[in-house]
Order: structure tokens, then sequence, then C-alpha cells
């Protein structure tokens, strides 16, 4: 959600100019701000999981990880050390907990350069296996056994993943691809083929870029499952993990709101149901279920929700003999039930289906000057539905011609929320009188309807609290600032403090106030402050960190930022949710490289050159030499050195008559001082002919 500004260009500029001397004599001169500091930042992990109770070595690709010291997972469950370290490649080795959480775990790799970009690994309940190669012909790849997760990868040109299975005549099984959701960039295609090579399923695109698709085979014995990609260049980052398995699969619950100190009636929706689970699993303790009826894509269960459950997201997973299943989401609301048919008390909260082209209507009454929040929870549940919602004035015994819409809503600005389809309405009405509510499902899903809930409130002035970063580094004798944004929801005006907590020891950062404010008179209620705390840390060496939690005053909520993972460019990516931000204390570079092509093209016994930007900090005279990391098989780079000479410098890559030829991405540079330390250029690719 942006933030408001009302106050004049001039003004704004001032600020700009003061910000500019403020950090150039935060940081010294205008060369050592143009020397780039250059955090980790994880690319992709291999293997992408693990069952429990597991020790396993992992290899770790990226940028400017050498010197890397710790493996920092945000969880419990996981404990992860490095084993060999280079500034693209890492070692690794992960050890899994019997009683680790299923599903992502997130953490970081920390060294003297900083904390990395967050990276996903996930632990699953089935016997997992690595791929091998060659498996790229029907006639020479491997038999697997099922269920099992495969971590694979398409990685090189031309790769294709083709595995043979056996089943029996009449067997149901699902066939799940994790690439995008697991923060690879892969766009993986997958198809079902029986033994004579015949497609019998095809999928791409489910989730996100995962293929998926539940099957039942008339025939048994062999059939294969291929993977390949459908777009893009072969790309060592991309991985998958390929599950086959007849346990649950839970696409969601409807109704999605079961209200405190109730017993409803839930259908869940999905594949492989028909196995009466042996347990549900609950987010919170009090829940209780009974299953009433179970078949293959729908489940009805009997839910008791405590009367003290908390309000807010919850989740169940199923389990069978087959197996366990997703997470699945609703919601316990604090507002009391609605009915159906009558009119739309407030506060109050109504349990509907949305169908296409058939808004559900609510009548209710409003005073002059009465402020009430409208809001739907239905797309952040997992519901795939677009919804909106919209006001008119009056009701009953007008018709829908005569009536005016006052205010609408269709996708709302929701803090730190990136893809959000679920409406909000904030409306202070004017007149008093009879006004009608609509509920409009902008999806079509061919007549089916999807779950939602919509709440009929007054008003709950609170503060949310977005983190700008979740990784920030603090230079020796210099503060660092932790950035956020506090947005005011439903009319909160008042000051508030926030502080942070569970900083180590040598680590120390002071309150902040955050003052008053005037309402804006904005559709939504919100507006965002930007908020600073100063970071110090005293004498403590390159690499010490600590986790900063930023909690607010006005109700104990803690800042949050939603975090994206990725290998690639595009939508293979995913997101995971942070509540800390990693602080390390961290080395100040020398100097900093930049390539000045993105791509270079090479012909076999030719050469190319390539150009590089070098930017130095005030005083720092050494000669630098220069080195590659994984350039091409046959391809060099030419011995040269660097001195005071003014940038760019030109160095030259040499292919020898025998080059392997394609396409070859996270080509890098490395500068070495006459001290050994070492700074690496941004990557780049080079093309072999």
């Amino acid at each position: 959600m942006p933030e408001r500004d009302d106050y004049n260009f001039s003004g704004l500029l001032m600020r700009q100019i003061a910000a500019s001397m403020l950090l150039a004599a935060t940081l010294g001169s205008a060369s050592e701000i143009a020397v780039k500091h250059r955090p980790p930042r994880l690319a992709s992990i291999f293997p992408q999981g693990s069952e429990r109770g597991k020790t396993l070595a992992l290899e770790a690709r990226g940028e400017n990880l050498d010197r890397a010291q710790d493996v920092v997972f945000l969880t419990p469950g996981i404990e992860g050390r490095l084993t060999e370290a280079t500034h693209t490649r890492l070692s690794l080795e992960f050890t899994v907990s019997s009683d680790a959480a299923w599903g992502p775990h997130y953490f970081r790799i920390v060294g003297p350069r900083g904390a990395s970009s967050l990276g996903l690994f996930r632990v699953g309940d089935q016997v997992h296996r690595t791929e091998t190669e060659p498996n790229g012909h029907l006639d020479s790849c491997h038999g697997i056994e099922i269920p099992v997760t495969l971590n694979g990868r398409l990685d090189h040109e031309r790769d294709i993943d083709i595995f043979r299975i056996r089943v029996e005549a009449g067997e149901h099984w699902i066939f799940d691809v994790r690439s995008a959701r697991n923060g690879s960039g892969l766009d993986p295609s997958m198809i079902l083929l029986d033994r004579d090579g015949r497609k019998l399923r095809h999928s791409e695109d489910h989730f996100i870029w995962d293929p998926f698709f539940s099957h039942e085979f008339e025939s048994g014995g062999d059939h294969f499952v291929v993977l390949q990609p459908t777009r893009g260049r072969a790309n060592p980052d991309h991985g998958y993990q390929l599950d086959i398995h007849q346990g649950p699969f839970l696409s969601g619950l409807a109704p999605v709101a079961l209200p405190a100190g109730t017993e409803s009636f839930v259908s869940v929706h999905g594949a492989g149901l028909s196995a009466a689970p042996v347990d549900v699993e609950f987010s919170d303790e009090g829940f209780s279920e009974h299953v009433v009826q179970a078949g293959r894509d729908q489940l009805r269960l009997r839910v008791l929700v405590p009367a003290d459950a908390r309000a807010g997201m919850h989740w169940l997973a199923l389990s069978s003999s087959k197996g366990r299943s997703n997470k699945a989401r609703f919601w316990v609301p604090s507002l009391p039930s609605g009915s159906e048919g009558a009119a739309l008390a407030i506060p109050s909260g109504f349990s509907g289906i949305a169908r296409y082209r058939s808004p559900d209507r609510f009548p209710f009454r409003a005073s002059a000057g009465e402020t009430v929040a409208f809001e739907i929870r239905a797309h952040r549940l997992g519901v795939p539905v677009d919804m909106k919602l919209e006001i008119l004035s009056g009701g009953e015994g007008q018709t829908e011609g005569e009536s005016v819409s006052i205010a609408e809503n269709d996708d709302a600005r929701l803090p730190g929320t990136r893809f959000n389809k679920d409406p909000v309405i904030v409306h202070t009405f004017e007149d008093s009188g009879q006004y009608e509510l609509l509920a409009r499902s902008l999806t079509d899903v061919d007549g089916h309807g999807l779950p939602y809930f919509l709440e009929a409130r007054r008003p709950m002035p609170r503060m949310e609290l977005l983190l700008d970063t979740d990784r920030l580094h603090v230079f020796d004798g210099l503060e660092a600032r932790i950035r956020l944004t506090a947005f005011r929801l439903d009319g909160f005006n008042e000051s508030a403090t926030v502080s942070v907590e569970g900083l180590s020891t040598g680590f120390e950062a002071d309150p902040v106030l955050i003052p008053p404010v005037e309402q804006d008179g904005s559709a939504d209620g919100s507006q965002g402050q930007k908020v600073e705390i100063a970071l110090r840390a005293s004498d403590l060496p390159h690499g010490s960190h600590a986790q900063a939690r930023i909690v607010s005053s006005v109700d104990g909520s803690i800042a949050w930022k939603s975090v994206r993972i990725a290998s690639g460019g595009g939508e293979g990516a995913t997101d995971g949710r942070v509540d800390s931000a990693t602080v390390v204390v961290t080395e100040r570079p020398e100097f900093s490289l930049e390539v000045q092509r993105n791509t270079v093209n090479l012909v076999r016994g030719g050469s190319a050159a390539v150009p590089v930007h070098l930017e130095r900090r005030e005083n720092f005279a050494s000669e630098l030499s220069f080195r590659a990391e994984n350039l091409p098989p046959g391809v060099l780079l030419e011995p040269s050195t660097a001195g005071l000479a003014p940038s760019p410098i030109t160095l030259t890559l040499k292919a020898r008559s025998d080059a392997r030829t394609g396409t070859f991405t996270h080509v890098t540079i490395l500068g070495a001082d006459s001290e050994g330390r070492t700074e690496q250029a941004p990557p780049f690719t080079v093309i072999v002919d």
C-alpha cells in the first residue's frame, strides 16, 4: 500500500537533499558510496527436501557465498552446517530431526559478507529419492518404486527426465510437481505415458508453473512419467520435487469460517480422500472432529471448535494409511454469526458461496456519520476466487436500476500482500437509511460455487508493521537502520512505540515513538508511516548475527515481511513470511566489480572482450588480479591485472577449438587484491557457437 504524501514538491526536494547529505556523512566519500556491498544470494538448493530423521549432503548455488560461516534456520527442527564454500557454490549438511514440522523450512547463510537471501527446504512424509542420469529415453530410464518423492533437476540443454513406474489396474495415483512452489524458476510440463508410449495425461501451470493431476489406471504394468521444460534455457538452478502418492491432497474447505464454540459440518475437497483418515491434525489444540462420509474427491467432517479458540487463521491436515495431506486453511471469526435471508447485522459474519453472475445481496441499515467496514476473506484462505463488494443506496422497495452505487472495491491493497483478490470497503455514511451490500464473484467456475466469509463490523483501530527488509548489515563503527512501515488501519491515529526484541549480546537498539496523525479520509482508512530504528553493534567480530523482532505497543503485534524466494525471473517463485530481520556485523568492501555485458558471444577458436567497471574506496590502491568461475569447458580467462588505471578495464575470454558449445549461465568474474581479499561481479551468460 503506497504511502500518501501531501507536502509540496519543494519540501520533498529539500528532504531528499538532506537525506543525501546524511548518507554521505555516514558512509564517507562518493567513492566509498559507489563501492557496492553485495551480500550472499541463494539461488537454489539441491536436493530440495528430505524425510524426517535423516542427515544428508546438499549443494547450494548462488553468489558471494565464500567465507560463509553459519546456516541459520528460522524455525527449529533442522540443523545445518557448511562443509565447503566457493563464491558460487556451497556444500552443506542438514540433519532433520524426527519431530521436524512438515512442510517448508526457511534458512539463511551467514558470514562476514552478511546474511543471504532466504532459502527453502521442505520436510515430507514419503521416502525421498534423487534422480540419476541418464534418464532421458524410454528404453534407458530407471524404474522407481512408488509412493515416492523424487528430487531432480532439468539443468542442461535438452534435459528430459523419465521415470518408469509399475501400477495395478484400478489404482488411483496423484502426481504433483513442486518447482515454483519451492522457489525454482523451472517451468516444467508433466506427461503420463502408457507402456507403449501413448500419452494418457498432460499438465502444466496448475499451481503457478507447477503441474498436477490425479489418474486412475485402467490397466496395470509399466507406465512412464516424463518431465521436460516448457520454456527458457537450461539452468543449473532448475530443481524440482515430484510427489507420486495415493495419500490425500486438499484443495480447500467449505465453509472457510468456523465460529468458536460451535459444531460445524465441513466439506473437504481434494483428491485421494476415499480412505478414511486415521487422524485430523489442527494447528491449535482443543479442536475435535468426526468423519461423516468419505469419497475420493470429497470428505465430510463434523468439526467442534472450542469456545476459547483463537480468532484468526488456522489450518487442518489429514493423515490416512496412504500418507499425510497438505494443509488447508480456515478462519475462526471474532464476530457473531449472521443468519441467511435476514438483514445484515453490524457487527456479524456470514459464510456464503460465491456464484458467477449471481451476487449475494445483504440489506442493512446505517446511521448518518456511522463508519462500517465490510471485508471478504476467501483468496487469503486459499480459495481460487476473485470477488467484488459494492454498496447500493436504498434497499427494500427499490429495484436495482433505482439504486445508486456509493462505494465499491475489487482487490483491496492489503499491507504486505502482493496478489490479493479479496475486497474491503471502509465507508462512512452521509445519510441514515436502508442500504444493500452486493458480494459478487468475478470468477467463472462453470457453475460451481466457491466459499467465502463476509465480515461486517465497526472499525477496529489497529496498526500493522511491515519490515522494509528481512536482512540488515552493520559496518564497523557505524549505525545501521532497521526500516519499517507502520500502517494505520480502521481509523487508528494515536501514538505508538515500537521496540526491538531478541537481540543477542553486543547489539543494541532503542525504542522509537511513532507520533499521532490526522486521518486523511482515504477509502480504506489506512496510512503508511516510515519508521527507522537505529541499531548498534559493539566489539563483535565480522559474521556475528542476531534475529531482530520489532514489536508494537498497540497490541503486541510483530513486524513481518513477505519474502520472495526465486532462482530466476517470471512467475517461478514462492513467498515466505518472516517475522524478524537477520542482522549481521559485516565487512566493508574495498572495491566492487560490474561486468558491462549481460551476454558474451564466443566462437570456437575465437576470443571476446569483457568490459568490467571497477570502483575503489578512497585510499585503496592495491593491484587486482582476475579469475572466473563457471566458465564453459574449453573457455579460458586470459591472465590480467589492474592497477590504478581508470575504469572500465577490459578482460578477454578465449575459446579453444574444442570448447563445448551451448549457453552457459552463472559465469562470474572474481577480482582479488594483494592480500587475497576477493570480490565477485554479478554473473553473466556466455554463448559458445
